[in-house]
């Protein structure tokens, strides 16, 4: 986790490569065949604008902008969010530029991305009983700020800040997710510091009952104040170095006796119980499989060759 005062290097990522690494990253195999992706959803959008929020069921979306906004706040940046089974980005980062008044002013970015779905936990002897499933997940990123000159209005340094939070449970709507961090960072840090740390969540259940709409959600936003041109800022919450599904840490009856011999099964085919690989042990394996192949068919046409 980083949390600093200097700008971080540019962030944007073509949507087509974004695309490629979310088909190469978030795919997982079974009996040799790619696995369905969870629906994912993925939002970008500048709040007090009059440009429509971005919007897709998977994938990645992207809201540049620049000029003014809806109130006349002068600003520029960009909001990404690229969501799919086991692998969620989001990032936001918006500057303010200098306008001829000097009353506060500010601009406003959020992303957020997510995935959801339904699955069934069953057991032998424990249908329909109780029983816990706990998860893991580990959300890494940073959050940043760049601040120009100081600031002579106490509502333009509380508008300057960049925020990360994540919510997992069954449900996406506020009322319905079980449990939800938030880190806010404007200046000092305040909130649960889950950057880079590897989350665990415990969901209650009953066995052989489907438990529906099993959602991770991953939310960025950054807001940026300025002063005609005494005072600029530019906020960045940047979580596109993933959110990455752990899988499942251990399932428990009612007696909390630890179940190993549990069947699992989803409506989307995806496998909730199996951590989705990092992207680099992905690209190493990827290589060494291909690497192995060229070296055994190196030796077999040598061998052909010592034949001839």
């Amino acid at each position: 986790m980083k949390l600093s005062n200097a700008l971080p290097g540019p962030h944007l990522q073509c949507l087509t490569l974004l695309s490629l690494l979310g088909i190469a990253f978030g795919l997982q195999t079974e009996g040799g065949h790619a696995a369905p992706l969870v629906t994912a959803n993925a939002e970008a959008a500048y709040l007090g604008s009059e440009t429509p929020a971005q919007t897709a069921t998977s994938g990645s979306v992207m809201d540049v902008d620049s000029g003014n906004g809806e109130f006349g706040e002068p600003r520029s940046g960009d909001n990404m969010a690229f969501g799919s089974f086991g692998v969620l980005r989001a990032s936001s980062s918006v500057s303010v530029l200098p306008r001829s008044s000097s009353s506060p002013y500010a601009a406003f970015g959020t992303s957020t991305a997510s995935f959801q779905d339904d699955f069934l936990i069953d057991a032998p002897g424990l249908t329909g009983t109780a029983g816990t499933v706990t998860v893991r997940f580990t959300i890494d990123g940073s959050l940043s700020l760049e601040k120009y000159g100081s600031a002579a209005y106490s509502a333009s340094q509380s508008s300057t800040y960049a925020q990360a939070t994540y919510a997992i449970g069954v449900g996406i709507g506020a009322t319905d997710v079980t449990a939800s961090q938030r880190l806010r960072y404007d200046g000092s840090t305040s909130g649960t510091p889950f950057l880079g740390v590897e989350q665990q969540y415990v969901l209650n259940f009953i066995f052989g009952t489907t438990v529906n709409d099993f959602t991770l959600r991953i939310t960025t936003s950054a807001a940026a104040a300025g002063e005609g041109s005494t005072y600029l800022s530019t906020a960045t919450a940047d979580l596109s170095h993933t959110a990455v599904w752990g899988g499942f840490v251990e399932v428990r009856d009612s007696n909390n006796n630890v179940v190993n011999g549990y069947s699992f099964s989803s409506s989307s085919g995806a496998d909730f119980t199996q951590p989705i690989p990092e992207p680099t042990s992905a690209t190493l394996v990827a290589l060494a499989g291909t690497a192995l192949l060229g070296r055994r068919r190196l030796r077999k046409n040598a061998g052909t060759g010592s034949k001839a």
